[in-house]
């Protein structure tokens, strides 16, 4: 038996989908029936499903395409929110009409997603489906990164790409546990790291003279969200291989010790109190721009641009 909203579920569905590997120019909407629902699952209506550059290294390739176990055809996307439509006999902790949000891998561009129970989350009052739609991967990134260097009152961590989805949060768990943080960005970016208590420093500029002069002390840790060159830099200041975690270059300088924690294993679950932080006004977490799922083409180019503000999101149901 499975219980539904009467209307809200269509025979065919629109989703984002590749036929080969590449740019964003291969992605395509495509439409399908409606897949069966087993007495376990759950369908959900996607109200707001976010774009990362996950979803680009996968599209390209990527070792991450590998890793996800990408056959072509493939959909798209990750992180999604909505309301449930329908609900098997054999769920029991969530209800039909309830707003939800949580991960789909290669499946969340959609009209609707189907998921199982440990695939979602409720959405806190406070928090907007836009928000929730771009938590999931951003949320575990930055609380498992973050927790890899155990940051305390006493040290100084370096953040680079501080203005990117997942760097903003981590920028603010970092300050939350007391740490001085030094964030690398662009200097258009810097008043808005300086509204967070961080100490900004230029990307474009040369890192080692730049860290060694913002930390006359020494740095205790770093966090590595943009790429290589803050590895380098990193090691060439003497900091400990273990004390650097990367999620943008998880194949760099790696043999020496660097860390790659990610999260990405861990359920939704995990990002439930930075859910609840973010709705209570305790964590910020902006949205940059919403874009219907048909002009997904305009939302990858504003991803590409690096010039967002926060989370970039797609938006299947209006």
């Amino acid at each position: 038996m499975v219980t539904h909203v009467s209307g809200s579920v269509t025979s065919r569905e629109r989703y984002l989908r590749f036929d080969e590997f590449g740019g964003a120019e291969k992605l395509y909407l495509d439409s399908r029936d409606a897949s069966p629902l087993r007495a376990d699952q759950l369908r959900v209506r996607v109200h707001a499903a976010a774009i990362n550059p996950l979803d680009l290294r996968i599209l390209a390739n990527g070792p991450q395409a590998k890793i996800y176990g990408v056959t072509l055809p493939s959909g798209s996307g990750n992180d999604f929110a909505g309301v449930i439509a329908e609900v098997g006999e054999e769920v029991s902790e969530f209800a039909v009409g309830e707003l939800v949000f949580g991960e789909a891998r290669l499946r969340a561009h959609a009209d609707v997603v189907v998921v199982g129970e440990q695939d979602i989350v409720r959405v806190p009052s406070g928090l907007s489906l836009e928000q929730a739609g771009g938590l999931n991967t951003s949320g575990k990134a930055a609380i498992a990164s973050v927790a890899s260097v155990a940051l305390t009152e006493l040290s100084t961590v370096v953040i680079s790409g501080a203005t990117g989805s997942v760097g903003l949060l981590a920028v603010q768990l970092a300050r939350a546990a007391g740490a001085k943080v030094i964030g690398i960005a662009r200097a258009s970016q810097h008043d808005l790291l300086r509204d967070y208590g961080v100490t900004p420093i230029d990307s474009e500029g040369q890192l080692v003279t730049q860290l060694r002069s913002a930390a006359p002390e020494g740095i205790t840790a770093v966090l590595d969200y943009q790429g290589a060159e803050t590895i380098d830099a990193a090691l060439e200041l003497g900091i400990p291989a273990q004390r650097i975690n990367t999620i943008a270059a998880k194949k760099h300088r790696t043999n020496e010790g660097v860390q790659t924690v990610h999260g990405g294993a861990e359920r939704p679950a995990v990002v439930a109190a930075l859910a609840e932080q973010i709705a209570r006004g305790v964590i910020h977490f902006p949205v940059d721009s919403t874009f219907p799922l048909e002009d997904f083409s305009q939302a990858y180019a504003r991803l590409d641009s690096r010039r967002a503000r926060g989370k970039i999101v797609l938006a299947p149901t209006r």
